[in-house]
């Protein structure tokens, strides 16, 4: 094999090797915007559902209730309410004052 051909052997490669970063770079972009968009609708049902556990606290339920998620068909459900309760103990932390972990 020549020196030319093996240099446009090595050339070729390397505009593959460059279209596959690009292709992996968009394909990482995309997974962050979905990543950010579902961590924004988790927030938000996080958000509503602070109420029903401050509710279901008021009505004689306890730290225990995730049990009942567990039950349901959706077993996300669960992480939401763990994550609500989460993010509320962190939110009264810090409007009382105390350091958050």
């Amino acid at each position: 094999m020549s020196k030319d051909s093996t240099l446009s052997d090595l050339e070729i490669r390397i505009a593959f090797l460059e279209d596959q970063i690009d292709a992996l770079n968009r394909e990482v972009v995309s997974l962050n915007r979905d990543r950010d968009k579902l961590t924004e609708e988790l927030q938000a049902l996080a958000h509503l559902i602070r109420p029903l556990i401050a509710q279901m606290s008021s009505l004689g339920g306890t730290d225990d209730s995730l049990e009942f998620c567990s039950t349901t068909s959706h077993p996300s459900s669960s992480t939401l309410i763990a994550y609500a309760r989460s993010a509320n103990s962190s939110e009264m932390r810090s409007m009382n004052g105390s350091p958050t972990s």
